[in-house]
């Protein structure tokens, strides 16, 4: 049986196999780019986290001020007393 013979018989199988290891590979390629899409999503996640969590602090310790100079305010309005 020479090389013509066993393509003409298992050409079939062969075209089936190259095809398989093409979409294995194009599955890993795809599995590898979601990976790193995934992991820039967690650490966009954890900057917008700390993002908002400085905002609120800002903003609470912004609030606690106008509190303070209201309280002063009414204090002085009401002749201190």
């Amino acid at each position: 049986m020479d090389i013509s013979e066993i393509l003409r018989e298992f050409w079939a199988i062969i075209i089936s196999a190259v095809a398989v290891i093409v979409w294995i590979v194009r599955i890993e390629a795809k599995v590898i780019t979601n990976s790193r899409e995934i992991r820039r999503v967690w650490l966009q996640r954890r900057e917008d986290l700390e993002t908002a969590e400085r905002s609120r602090r800002e903003t609470h310790e912004m609030l606690t001020v106008i509190q303070n100079d209201i309280k002063t305010l009414l204090f002085r309005q009401n002749g201190g007393s």
